[in-house]
């Protein structure tokens, strides 16, 4: 049977004459075991790199991963590269600024399929599967 007293407050004091309801008592152990477990799920990198990707055009497609930037170079479908200068101004980088110069965006070396734009409303005379001409 487990004890309804509370072992600490949040204030890091432990408290042995306080009682909680076995419900409030509950929480508090879930609580507790959640802040054990906390530093194992806690991330040992950023989430995103924010590696841009460009077409050959020079279009931004999309923000990847450095691993995911490393893949295509390795691959040779892509290749580091620098976006020209916009209205006289040097890009800014989209990293935190480190001590190194990694680049940090890619050009593809083919094009892309891009996604067609979807067609408004397809008139019936041009759509062959409902016309009658036999």
């Amino acid at each position: 049977s487990q004890s309804n007293t509370n072992t600490d407050l949040g204030n890091g004091t432990p408290r042995d004459d306080v009682v909680f309801p076995q419900h409030l008592q509950r929480e508090l152990d879930k609580e507790a075991r959640r802040q054990q477990l906390l530093p194992m799920f806690t991330m040992k990198k950023p989430m995103y790199d924010n590696i841009r990707m460009y077409d050959p055009a020079g279009t931004l497609l999309c923000t990847i991963s450095k691993k995911k930037a490393h893949w295509y170079i390795r691959k040779q479908l892509a290749a580091w590269w620098e976006p020209p200068e916009e209205n006289g101004k040097k890009k800014r980088n989209n990293t935190p600024s480190d001590d190194n110069d990694e680049p940090t965006s890619i050009q593809l070396l083919f094009e892309p399929n891009k996604s067609k734009p979807k067609k408004q409303e397809r008139n019936s005379s041009d759509d062959p599967a409902t016309s009658n001409n036999t």
